[in-house]
This record gives C-alpha cells, sequence and structure tokens, in this order.
C-alpha cells in the first residue's frame, strides 16, 4: 500500500511542470550598504492570508528589516528613517491585499492606490496654483468679479496645503532606493489591468525613477499556502520545489516593468499665500518666495528681475506710482541640480490721502481735498472728526473754533466695499491777532467783508466781495454761502459782489462765505469771513417768580414762562347702589413765548408791521426787530369716574361740589398770565428784562390741606432750583403728608427734577451730590422704575471712575512715552468702561474723549513721522546712503512698534545694513587694490578680475559719492593695457654706412611717454619714435627703447643690428628661391617655375623668390596655394621686398585658400579661383614672399611673377623713405572695450581701447597709399574701413557711440 502511495506521489512531481505557477522571483544580490525590507501593514483582525503573509516575509531570503506602517504616508516617513545613515534599500516587497476592478494595496488606515504615489499629479496641480496667482491678479483689474477674486483664496490655499506636503513626502522617499533596486508588489492582481499597471509604474516612478529599477507584479491573483503534513506534499506541483511540513510558498503570474532612471527637472516657489498686495506710494518692505527644495537641491540662487543668480532670497520692494499703479517683481530660482521654478508677485498700488495744508488759525477755512489712487469712479467719501460727520463730498472746507489738534478721518468706499482710509492732524495755531477781521488776505485772492460789524438776531446784514483784477473779468456769479459747525447752506445767488442778509437764531455762531464761478460754470475762487460771534445772547436758563411762576428757556430758543397748578382734587363717594370718584387739578398755566427767525420773519415783516397776534417789546432797531408771540394756555385736568346704578349721580354730585374752587384758580391763574404780559420787557439780548408780580395766588374751595401740601410743594421747586436738596425733599416731604393724594403728581413731577439734578451732577463725576438727589427721588416716589434704574447706573458710574481716572493717567503717561501700542488695549478698555459713566451726547464722556483725542493726535504724528520717515529713506536709498538709513531707525525704535511695523524696521535695517557692509567690503577691496596698483605689485593675472569687481562696486555708490569717483578713477586705471613697447624686429642686417629703420610702437599705461633710446647702452638724443641709424664699424650692435608712463612704469625693447662691411662687386647671380622649411617628397621642381612646395612644419610658414638683381614687378599670379587642414583662422600674405628698403605687403588673404577646395580626408575648405594681383605702378623689388599661417601643412604651386628686367629705377632716398610712414590717431567713442588696428594684426591687449580711450599708432603705408583698418571684440571682427592715402594728412580712425567703424582724414 505504501508503495503504490509512494508510486503515485513521484507521478505527481513529475508532472509538476504542467500545472505550476511562477514562484516569486528571488532577491538580487547586495552589497554591504544595501538592505531588503519588507512591508505589511499590520490588521486589527488579521485573515488567515495575511498571517501567512507574515510568516512568509519572516523568511524571506534577502530581507533585513520588517517594517509595519499603518498607512502609505507612514511606510514612506519609515523608509526615509531608514536611509537616513546613508544605506540603500536594494529589495522592497510589499505585501498587502489587492483586487483587479480597484487596483491598491491595503493598508490599516487608507490604501495605496494610483493616486497616492501620482507625483505627476501633484507637479500638475502645484503648476496650477501658480495660474490662479495670475487669476488674482485678472480678477483683481474686473471690479465685477470681486467676490471671485475670494473665491481664488479660497481655492488656492487648500490646493497647496494638500499638494505641497503631498509632493515633499514623495520627493523625500524618491532618493531610498539604491541603482537597480527591485520592488516586489505580494499583493492580487497589481498588474491585471491598465489600472493597475498605472499604480505600479507610478509606484516605479517615486521609489526608482531617480536611479533606475523595476517593478514586480502579478498579473492574477497571488496563491499562498503552508504544508501542514507530508500529504503537502502535493503542493509541489504549484510551486515546483520540494515542501516540507510549515512551509509557505507565494505564486503568480509576474510582470515585471523595468523604470529607467531619469532627471526629475521639477522645481516648486511660489509667493505664498498670495503673489498680489496693495500698499500705498512710499511703501518699503521685503518678499520673498517659498521654495519647495529637493532633497538634492542642495544650494538654491535667486535672480530678481532678469539679474544675474545669487544667494539673496528676498528682495525689498519700495513701492513708487507709475502709469500703471503696479509693480512686477519676478523671481527666478534655481537649485544645484539645474532645476528652476518662476513666479510674479504683483504690488498693486492703491491709496487715499488728504491733500491739503496741516495748520490753520481758528476761523480760517482749511480746503481738505481726497486723492485717490489710481483714480475710480462712483466712490462714496465720509469726513469725520472723533466719529462726528463732517461731509461726504470728495473735498471738505474745514473751519475750526478754537486752537488744538484735530484728526480728520476720510474714508472712501466703492459699492459698499472700503476701499480706502487716510488721517491728516490739523494744528490749528493760536491767532496773533487781536481781531480776526483784521488777517490780511492773500493780494491774488478775493476777499469778503461783512458790515455791520455788531449784530443781534433778525438784523439785516451786508456781505460784499472785493475781487482781485486777476479775475475780475472772470467772474459771472456769486454763491452765497453761510457754515454752521460742519452743515453748510446756500441763502443766496446773485450776479453781482454783494448781498443783504437777516441774521437767524440759528446763525448765532456761523462763518459767511462766497463761491465765484466763471461764465462756464467753473469755480474761480472761494472767500471767506473769520468766524464770527453774533451778539444774541440767550436769556437765563431757570428762576421761579416770586408768584410761582417759573421762567425757562426751552431748546428751540423759546421762552416758557409757566405756573404749576394750584388746586389738587383727589375724592370718592361710595353708596350701597353706586359709587364714584373725583380727581383732577386746576390753577396751572403757561405762556409761551416763541421767537421770530428765517422766512417766517421776512413773510410776517413784509410791509414793516406785525400782525395782531404777535406783540413786540424791547428795542425796535433800524432794520428788522425782536420779535416774539405770546400764547397763555391753562393747565390741568379733571376726571370723574362712576359706577353702579346710582354711580351718575353721585359722579354730578361731586362735580358740583368743586366747580367753583376750579373756575376760580383757573381764572386767577388767567389774570395773572394777562398782568404779566402786560408787564413783560424784552432786551435787544433777548433777555427778560421786566416782568410785573402778579402777587401770592388766592386759593378758593377744596380742603385747607391741599392749599399747603401745594404751597409746600412750590417751595420745594423753589429750594431745588437754588441747589438745595435736603431742604427740597423735606418740603416735599410734609407735602405728601398733608395732601397724599393731591400731591401725588406734584411729588412725581419734583422726583423727575430731582433725578435731572442728579444726572446731571453725575455727569460732572459730583457723586456726592448726585447720590442724595436720587435717594430723595426714590423717597418721593415709592417704586419708581427708573429712578432704581438710574441708581443703579449711579452705582456703576462711581464704582467704574477711579478705574477710568487710572486708565486714563496710564493712557497719557504711555502716550507721551510714545508708546502708542502698549496704550492701545488700555484706550479700549477705558472706552468701554465710560459706557458705565453718565455723561451728555452720544459720543463718550468728556473725560475719556479729551484722553481718545490725546491718543489719536499722538498716533496721528507717529503716522505723519512715519511717512516723512520712510520718504526719506527713500530718497536716502536712491543715493546708496545707507549710513543714514540706519542713522533714522533710532528714531523710529524711540517709539513703540507694531509687530507689523517691528517687521517693516527689520526689513529696514537689513537691507540697509547688507549695503552698507557691501559698501565697506567694496571700500576695502578698493584700498587694496589701490595700494598694489600704486606700488606696481598687482599680478597681470588679478588685472581682470580686479577691474570685474570694480566695476560691480561701482553699482552701491551713488554717482555723487567721492568713494564712487576713487573707485572709478582706479577702475579706469585698471582697464588701460600694460605698458609696453615694440620694436619693428628682433634682429637687423645692414652695412657699414647704409641706414637702417628701428621705430618703436608704444601700448597700455598711461599717457603721455616718455621715449628713451639707448645704444649699448648709452643714452641717444633722439626720442623720436622711429629713426634712421647708421653704424660706421661692422659688428652686432643692440639698439634698446626705454619707455616711461606717467605713473613711473617703464617697458623696454630691444633690436639686435648686424652691421656688415661694405661689400666687394658681387659676382653675377641668379634668380633663387627659399623657404621656412619644405618636405621633400611632397616637393616637385621650383614652385616659381611651375612646381610644387609642401612645407614641414605647423603654425606658419613663407617661400620666397630672391632676385639676382631689382626688378620691376608688374604682376603676381598663383595657380594653388594654402593649407590641407582647415582654412579657419588661416592667412595667405603677398609680400614685396622693395630694392634696398623693407618688405612691402601688398596683399592678404584671410580664411581661405587658393584654388584648392577637397582637403585630405574628404573635408571641404573655403577656396578662391587661380590668384592675380596686378601691382599698379610696378614696383621696384629684389625678392617676392608668400606668409602662409594657419593649420598646415601648406601647399604653393605654379607661382608666377611678372617683372621686367630692364635697368633698376634709382632707390629713393631715405627722407623719402620717411613719408611713406603717417601716424594714425585711433579713438573709442563707444560704452564698450573694442580692439582698433590695421587690418591683419591680432586682437590683444595692446590694441583694445576702453570707452573713451585714444592712441597712435604709426604706419608703414603700402605702394598704393591704401591701408585697411578694422574693429573687433571677443575675438570677432565688427567692422572694417579703409584709409586713401592723402599726402600731407592723416587718418583718424574713430569708432562711434552707435558702433561704427568711421575714418576721418586731418591736416598734419
Amino acid at each position: 500500500m505504501m508503495s503504490r502511495l509512494l508510486i503515485a506521489c513521484l507521478i505527481l512531481m513529475g508532472l509538476q511542470g504542467l500545472a505550476r505557477a511562477d514562484d516569486i522571483p528571488g532577491a538580487p544580490a547586495k552589497n554591504a550598504n544595501e538592505v531588503g525590507v519588507a512591508v505589511l501593514s499590520p490588521q486589527i483582525r488579521p485573515d488567515p492570508v495575511e498571517q501567512k503573509l507574515r510568516l512568509y516575509l519572516g523568511g524571506l531570503p534577502g530581507i533585513d528589516y520588517l517594517l509595519e506602517p499603518h498607512d502609505p504616508d507612514e511606510l514612506f516617513r519609515s523608509l526615509v528613517k531608514l536611509t537616513r545613515d546613508g544605506k540603500k534599500i536594494r529589495y522592497l516587497v510589499i505585501a498587502g491585499h489587492g483586487n483587479a476592478k480597484a487596483p491598491s494595496i491595503k493598508f490599516r488606515n487608507k490604501s495605496l492606490t494610483a493616486g497616492t504615489v501620482d507625483m505627476a499629479l501633484a507637479q500638475k496641480r502645484l503648476i496650477d496654483t501658480l495660474e490662479l496667482n495670475k487669476q488674482e491678479n485678472r480678477l483683481y483689474d474686473d471690479p465685477t468679479h470681486s467676490e471671485a477674486r475670494v473665491d481664488v483664496g479660497r481655492f488656492l490655499d487648500p490646493m497647496r496645503e494638500d499638494w505641497r506636503p503631498f509632493h515633499k513626502a514623495l520627493d523625500e522617499v524618491s532618493d531610498v532606493m539604491a541603482p537597480e533596486g527591485v520592488v516586489l508588489l505580494l499583493n492580487c492582481s497589481a498588474a491585471a489591468t491598465p489600472a493597475g499597471k498605472t499604480m505600479c509604474k507610478n509606484l516605479g516612478q517615486v521609489l526608482l525613477g531617480k536611479r533606475g529599477g523595476s517593478v514586480i507584479a502579478s498579473t492574477r491573483d497571488i496563491q499562498i499556502d503552508q504544508a501542514y503534513t507530508w500529504f503537502s506534499v502535493l503542493g509541489s506541483p504549484r510551486t515546483g520545489k520540494w515542501v516540507t511540513a510549515g512551509d509557505i510558498w507565494v505564486s503568480g503570474d509576474w510582470l515585471k516593468m523595468d523604470i529607467p532612471a531619469a532627471r526629475d527637472p521639477f522645481l516648486f516657489a511660489a509667493f505664498h499665500p498670495s503673489s498680489l498686495k496693495v500698499a500705498r506710494p512710499g511703501e518699503l518692505f521685503l518678499i520673498s518666495p517659498q521654495v519647495d527644495a529637493r532633497h538634492d537641491s542642495g544650494r538654491l540662487q535667486y535672480s530678481w528681475n532678469g539679474g544675474v543668480l545669487g544667494d539673496q532670497s528676498d528682495c525689498p520692494v519700495k513701492v513708487e506710482d507709475n502709469p500703471r499703479h503696479r509693480i512686477d517683481v519676478k523671481v527666478r530660482v534655481q537649485d544645484a541640480q539645474g532645476r528652476t521654478a518662476e513666479d510674479t508677485f504683483t504690488v498693486r498700488i492703491e491709496a487715499v490721502q488728504i491733500v491739503g495744508e496741516q495748520r490753520t488759525r481758528p476761523g480760517l477755512p482749511l480746503l481738505l481735498k481726497s486723492s485717490v489712487i489710481p483714480e475710480q469712479k462712483a466712490l462714496t467719501y465720509r469726513w469725520s472728526l472723533s466719529g462726528r460727520g463732517l461731509g461726504s463730498q470728495p473735498q471738505l472746507t474745514f473751519v475750526p473754533s478754537q486752537p488744538g489738534s484735530y484728526p480728520i478721518l476720510l474714508e472712501v468706499s466703492k459699492a459698499g466695499r472700503k476701499f480706502g482710509s487716510d488721517t491728516k492732524v490739523i494744528t490749528v495755531e493760536a491767532s496773533n491777532h487781536a481781531n480776526p477781521t483784521s488777517v490780511p488776505a492773500p493780494v491774488d485772492r478775493a476777499t469778503l467783508g461783512l458790515t455791520p460789524g455788531q449784530l443781534m438776531v433778525s438784523d439785516f446784514f451786508d456781505l460784499r466781495c472785493q475781487l482781485p483784477p486777476a479775475i475780475q473779468d472772470k467772474v459771472k456769479r456769486y454763491e452765497w454761502l453761510v457754515q454752521v459747525g460742519s452743515g453748510e447752506g446756500v441763502p443766496a445767488t446773485t450776479e453781482t459782489p454783494q448781498v443783504q442778509l437777516q441774521l437767524l437764531r440759528e446763525w448765532q455762531t456761523s462763518n459767511f462765505g462766497v463761491r465765484l464761478y466763471d461764465a462756464g460754470g467753473r469755480e474761480v475762487d472761494v472767500a471767506w469771513t473769520p468766524l464770527k460771534t453774533f451778539n444774541a445772547r440767550p436769556a437765563r436758563f431757570s428762576f421761579v417768580h416770586p408768584s410761582s411762576w417759573t421762567v425757562n428757556r426751552r431748546e428751540d430758543g423759546s421762552l416758557l414762562i409757566e405756573k404749576k397748578p394750584t388746586l389738587q382734587i383727589s375724592d370718592q363717594l361710595q353708596e350701597s347702589e353706586g359709587q364714584a370718584t373725583y380727581r383732577g387739578e386746576a390753577g396751572g398755566g403757561r405762556i409761551a413765548i416763541e421767537w421770530l427767525s428765517g422766512d417766517t420773519l421776512r413773510s410776517l415783516t413784509e410791509g414793516g408791521n406785525l400782525p395782531r397776534e404777535w406783540t413786540q417789546k424791547g428795542d425796535v432797531r433800524q432794520k428788522g426787530a425782536v420779535a416774539f408771540r405770546a400764547a397763555f394756555e391753562p393747565s390741568g385736568w379733571l376726571l370723574p369716574s362712576s359706577g353702579g346704578p346710582r354711580g351718575s349721580q353721585l359722579a354730578e354730585r361731586l362735580t358740583a361740589q368743586y366747580q367753583a374752587a376750579v373756575t376760580a384758580h383757573r381764572d386767577y391763574t388767567a389774570s395773572q398770565a394777562r398782568a404779566i404780559l402786560a408787564s413783560l420787557k424784552l432786551t435787544p439780548e433777548g433777555e427778560i428784562a421786566a416782568m410785573a408780580d402778579p402777587g401770592p395766588p388766592k386759593l378758593t374751595g377744596g380742603p385747607d390741606k391741599s392749599a399747603q401740601a401745594a404751597e409746600k410743594l412750590n417751595r420745594a421747586r423753589q429750594e431745588l432750583a437754588q441747589g438745595k436738596v435736603d431742604q427740597a425733599v423735606s418740603l416735599a416731604d410734609q407735602a405728601a403728608q398733608l395732601d397724599p393724594k393731591g400731591s401725588r403728581q406734584a411729588l412725581a413731577e419734583l422726583a423727575a427734577a430731582l433725578k435731572k439734578h442728579a444726572w446731571e451732577a453725575a455727569q460732572q463725576g459730583k457723586f456726592g451730590e448726585a447720590r442724595p438727589a436720587l435717594q430723595g427721588a426714590l423717597k418721593l416716589v415709592a417704586g419708581d422704575a427708573d429712578g432704581r434704574s438710574k441708581m443703579a447706573a449711579l452705582d456703576r458710574a462711581e464704582k467704574a471712575w477711579p478705574r477710568v481716572q487710572q486708565l486714563g493717567q496710564q493712557v497719557d503717561e504711555l502716550v507721551q512715552q510714545r508708546r502708542l501700542q502698549t496704550a492701545y488695549p488700555l484706550l479700549s478698555e477705558l472706552i468701554r468702561l465710560s459706557n458705565d459713566l453718565i455723561y451728555a451726547g452720544a459720543n463718550m464722556h468728556p473725560y475719556t474723549d479729551g484722553v481718545n483725542r490725546r491718543y489719536h493726535a499722538r498716533q496721528a504724528e507717529w503716522n505723519q513721522f512715519f511717512r516723512d520717515t520712510r520718504e526719506a529713506n527713500r530718497k536716502r536709498y536712491q543715493l546708496k546712503d545707507y549710513r543714514a538709513v540706519l542713522d533714522s531707525i533710532p528714531a523710529l525704535e524711540a517709539w513703540e512698534l507694531s509687530p507689523a511695523d517691528q517687521q517693516g524696521v527689520a526689513s529696514l535695517r537689513l537691507t540697509a545694513q547688507r549695503g552698507l557692509d557691501q559698501q565697506n567690503d567694496d571700500w576695502n577691496f578698493y584700498g587694496s587694490v589701490r595700494s598694489q596698483w600704486e606700488r606696481n605689485s598687482l599680478p597681470a593675472h588679478q588685472v581682470r578680475a580686479s577691474c570685474d569687481r570694480l566695476g560691480a562696486a561701482l553699482s552701491h555708490f551713488d554717482s555723487a559719492d567721492p568713494r564712487y569717483q576713487k573707485i572709478n578713477e582706479v577702475l579706469g586705471e585698471l582697464r588701460q593695457a600694460p605698458l609696453g613697447v615694440v620694436l619693428n624686429a628682433a634682429e637687423l642686417t645692414t652695412q657699414v654706412g647704409r641706414p637702417v629703420t628701428i621705430s618703436a610702437r608704444i601700448s597700455g599705461g598711461s599717457a603721455p611717454y616718455r621715449l628713451q633710446w639707448l645704444d649699448e647702452d648709452r643714452p641717444m638724443t633722439t626720442t623720436l619714435p622711429s629713426n634712421d641709424w647708421r653704424f660706421p664699424n661692422p659688428g652686432r650692435f643692440v639698439v634698446t627703447a626705454l619707455v616711461t608712463d606717467s605713473r613711473q612704469r617703464q617697458a623696454r625693447a630691444t633690436v639686435a643690428v648686424v652691421v656688415a662691411p661694405v661689400a666687394q662687386a658681387p659676382e653675377p647671380k641668379q634668380d633663387s628661391t627659399s623657404s621656412g622649411s619644405s618636405y621633400a617628397p611632397n616637393c616637385q621642381g621650383d614652385p616659381f617655375a611651375g612646381g610644387r612646395w609642401n612645407n614641414a612644419k605647423n603654425g606658419s610658414d613663407w617661400l620666397q623668390r630672391n632676385f639676382a638683381s631689382p626688378r620691376q614687378v608688374g604682376e603676381i599670379r598663383i595657380e594653388r596655394a594654402g593649407t590641407d587642414v582647415t582654412t579657419e583662422g588661416s592667412s595667405i600674405e603677398i609680400q614685396v621686398h622693395l630694392a634696398g628698403g623693407n618688405w612691402v605687403t601688398v596683399d592678404r588673404l584671410q580664411n581661405t585658400n587658393i584654388n584648392w577646395q577637397k582637403l585630405t580626408g574628404g573635408r571641404t575648405a573655403r577656396s578662391v579661383p587661380a590668384y592675380r594681383k596686378a601691382l599698379s605702378p610696378p614696383l621696384l623689388a629684389d625678392a617676392v614672399r608668400l606668409n602662409l599661417t594657419g593649420n598646415g601643412w601648406f601647399v604653393a604651386e605654379n607661382i608666377q611673377i611678372l617683372a621686367s628686367s630692364g635697368p633698376a629705377s634709382p632707390r629713393p632716398p631715405a627722407a623719402a623713405s620717411q613719408e611713406r610712414r603717417v601716424t594714425a590717431i585711433l579713438r573709442n567713442e563707444s560704452g564698450q572695450n573694442v580692439h582698433l588696428c590695421v587690418d591683419g594684426e591680432p586682437f590683444g591687449f595692446h590694441n583694445r581701447l576702453t570707452p573713451g580711450q585714444q592712441r597712435t599708432l604709426t604706419i608703414q603705408l603700402p605702394p598704393d597709399g591704401r591701408v585697411r583698418f578694422q574693429c573687433g571684440r571677443n575675438g570677432q571682427v565688427l567692422g572694417t574701413a579703409i584709409w586713401n592715402g592723402d599726402p600731407g594728412r592723416y587718418p583718424q580712425v574713430i569708432y562711434t557711440r552707435e558702433e561704427k567703424l568711421v575714418i576721418l582724414t586731418g591736416l598734419r
């Protein structure tokens, strides 16, 4: 039986290749600094598959660490932490549940999906946020999208808050894998669908994209199983391996996805949270982008507005208005890997400013205008002073009445949204003039006069405007103005410069003016009178007539003479069939005297008469009158009530009982009123001059106690009017005891008077006087809710008052110490506590108002000081006076600064200190360079770098700064080429007695120069740059040219002159050919007789034909010549040696061959056809030479020289040779360095001219006299020009400001 089972097992094992799935790929080999990591997220209740995976990963070969993160974020952090010491992960296995429909890797808290590792999406979303910044600017320009502008911030902040940390986490984990690392995903169907493959590739791009590697995932569900008994051998066909009890195996269809290594160029930088700022002109602040540096970014460099890259991560912005009302600041950030990012910060310039003078005097109007940047339409203006409105127009005419400081606030709104505000503190100085009307007006302004000088209410007066000659013909309409407080009215408009008005009572304290208009309705000028207080004083507010008639002035200015009722009635009858009550009072009345004013006065006084119902008393002036209307009205009330069948009869009986008394009291009060009116007299000032005493009241009818009570109440009123609170309360209490019911109303009125008295005392902080009065009111009227409320308010006020005084003192001290930031919360608490105080009006308590005014005056002083300092520092920055900026900071810090101001001052100090440090570094460097330069110890290789550094230093100083001048002076000297002298040859040959020309060319250094010639170190007398030398004896002689410049620097050059003895008559010679070198294998015959010459060296060489005797050379022909390598930088120069003279260049070919285009190796060269050069007139010469330069090898073939062999022309004298030389002037008028020289001369320091520099150059003229000059920069020829030689003249070669080469001819 056992044998059969064993055979069956072996058969199954033989079939293992037919049905098994692939086992997982093996772990790759690792080096010492590489590790293997397995990942499996711990689950709360792991299923059997997860349990097997844990066991499997624990024994998996190549695994060094097992991580158990709860989510992908924790996984990434763990991988970064694991590799922080330099290790890299070679093998990463991530296990967990997955499925084909929704590809993912299950973690405990959140699964890993394609989106979790989509770095490309994160980068796109971050780039989208930059577009939102641009959208913010576009929405700002469209006022109809004001709500959408808020949406930008709503979307922008969450996007960056989400995607920036997301991208940072992916970036950090991208550095954990080793080169060619392997990521194995042990989860079902990870690569079964396109979506699954996208997840795998995204994960691979994050983990392997930097160094390359591969991701391995299954295209179907993976299988995991464990062998528990020896029967599990049946698992071998699925794994392809022999397994024993306890073994776990995993299988699947594995797909390998290679991830190539690639550099990620993404770098994110942005101005956050907003790239838009609204600022006022004159503001100075720093901006700095937020940069999400990559894990390998290294050093970050910044370029601001296209400037050079540097380490400055912030940029100071000075806000100066411009026609666009905006400033765009662009930053480009570059990291050490070459990644770049850009963003733009936009400053929108907006400002609301009050424009106008800041000082005035009482009574003088001050015109304040609003300035809004940028200009807007449909704006709403609000001018205010300590919360009190002053106007709603774009401009305000402010007329102060008293000296002091007035903080004027302007608030501008648009479409219900606050646009901006500004505060201007107006200082009103005490007038130095005794009479305000005598203040002289400017002679070029209109003036306004008022007559007569003294007025009272209802008087007529004249206003007359005097015009200066400049505007007399312009003014066509006069608009007359009256200003009372902040209000302004127009009572009249005329076409003449005078008007007559009548003084109304509401104009008692007013100012009059006139606004002048031209024929087109445009305002020409405005004039005002000084503030006047007219002679219209109010009457005494309150007194009690001996007959108990009380005189009071009401708020509208009218007088009220009134008498309280003298009869108090309160009685009742009650019977079995009904009841009745009778209550009331009688004997009171009032006389109302209403003043005449305004249009009513004008209409009622037409014709000079007053209506019958008006009574005129007092003095009637010439124009106008003091007029009033007097009317008497009795006061009192009677209220009978009844109930039951006989109630009405009982009420009639009560009424009849008191009818006589009521009538008697009413009639007597009326007679008193008539007596008062008959005797009433008023002064011109509106005060009562006389009023008759009608005598004591005659009381008839009613109970005696009622009369006694009424009398005591009258006396109580009199005592209270004199401020005797205790006496008044005592009398009122006695009246209440005599007639409790009849005195009830009077007691209530007296209690009201006591409460009013207490309230007025409490407003002044007299709590000791207010409390007894209020207590008395509560005593007279028990259960008075208003009284109890006022007592509670009095308790709060008395409790708050000490703290209010303490806070006020502290605020005043802090304001004096300029500690406004500390004072502000105390002031806020003071204002809050002041709400518990008792005061009149709707604003605030007078004490608090005074503290508040002083605080805001100091605040306005700070605002003005800050604006002035900011403007001064703006100018200092323009002048680069950073020391003055730093010196201004202590004055700013003498004030207590807000956090925003502290940041601004810190930024100011930082930028100024940086500027000053840079200047100090530049100045120290200048000192070092100058010291070395003056000692001639500055190394030549450091001159250029020193020039660059000093050139950059100039931008750190203002051009008016003496240091700028000194640096520029040394820079100009450094930019000059080093002093040098070059002779026309290194060695010359001559014969005894024959002249030889030696010429020196000086370059660089500092002019003027001193040239000295030395013969074997013996000074010669000549100082000319070119001389003919003759030597009497044969031998070898050394001639030295010694040059000294203005800085006493020297340069020298020597030439050896070999002097041969006079030769005897030579033997007849034959023409010959010579060369610098030749390569015999490639040479064929004589190149001047149809043959070919090849040279044997690189760089340069020459080929020469020597005539046996001088000949007239008329034409030179070359069939082929040039270089076999490249024509770049090559030249072919044809020279003729004049008989008995020097070499003369007749032509030069640059960068080309002659009739030779196909070079060795298949290269193609530039070439010209076969060459011919005709010389007109022919030159008497004894040799012709070809000089070739460039990359050899050089070749020349079939050179023909057409020359006549007749008798030679006589040799020109030496003087003639001198005349063929000319001294040219070369000058650079452009703004950059440029090389100026003769065509063919290589560019070098000796022929470089700095801007404005000039030099001279002695030139040997060719036979035709034509000289070609060239200009160039950076090794490139910029242009050429030819000078046609003119005897007796010289060339001026100029490189113009337009960077063109121009040649002028001057007389010698």
